[in-house]
């Protein structure tokens, strides 16, 4: 089973196969870096991505397509909120987060109607009363396979709290598969751009 892993994961990933990255694959990582990549290095294909998406949803159902379904599928939706949240806020290694200095983005994002949008397009729940402003920062980040990084304690006595730093964006050695990702979606926008001309 691990040699069908490696088979599998080769042409999703682009790199060498390593036993690591299999591990990875079999925990469910390739969405979660597909959502990343899109998100940041190659966000400008983003909608070349889920037009590609919907042609294939499209093929595979007669032209019949279940809206939930599509809304799972395509990517820009997920992307949009992300930005709209300020997720990549986090993405600064070197920067320090706690409850405390996420107060006022936790008070922003922590009523009826956004909570709600949340749910809906990122199957995300926020509970007002039980989340930290951590809590619910690191689960949207688990939606692209991040994390921020617990670094100490802060605080005397009273008013104790962790500290942690952003993420780590090279995280599973995925920049060098952004990197294959890239040069793909290049060459799909050259190969859309050459058969535009033919026809034309």
């Amino acid at each position: 089973m691990a040699g069908f892993g490696r088979i599998s994961a080769q042409p999703l990933y682009g790199v060498e196969v390593t036993p690591e990255l299999v591990e990875m694959d079999d925990n469910g990582c390739y969405a979660k870096l597909m959502l990343h990549f899109y998100l940041t290095v190659g966000n400008e294909y983003v909608k070349q991505k889920d037009k590609r998406t919907l042609d294939k949803l499209t093929e595979n159902t007669n032209g019949k397509l279940f809206k939930p379904d599509v809304n799972k599928k395509l990517l820009s939706l997920k992307i949009h909120a992300l930005k709209l949240l300020g997720i990549e806020r986090f993405f600064d290694s070197t920067a320090e987060f706690s409850s405390q200095s996420l107060s006022e983005w936790f008070e922003a994002i922590n009523n009826p109607l956004t909570r709600s949008q949340i749910k809906d397009v990122l199957n995300i729940t926020i509970h007002p009363e039980k989340d930290t402003a951590i809590g619910v920062a690191q689960r949207l980040l688990a939606l692209l396979g991040l994390k921020l990084e617990f670094k100490h304690h802060a605080g005397g006595r009273g008013n104790k709290h962790r500290v942690y730093s952003g993420c780590d964006l090279n995280l599973g050695g995925r920049q060098e598969i952004f990197a294959v990702w890239l040069e793909r979606e290049q060459k799909f926008k050259e190969a859309i751009l050459n058969s535009q001309c033919i026809a034309s």
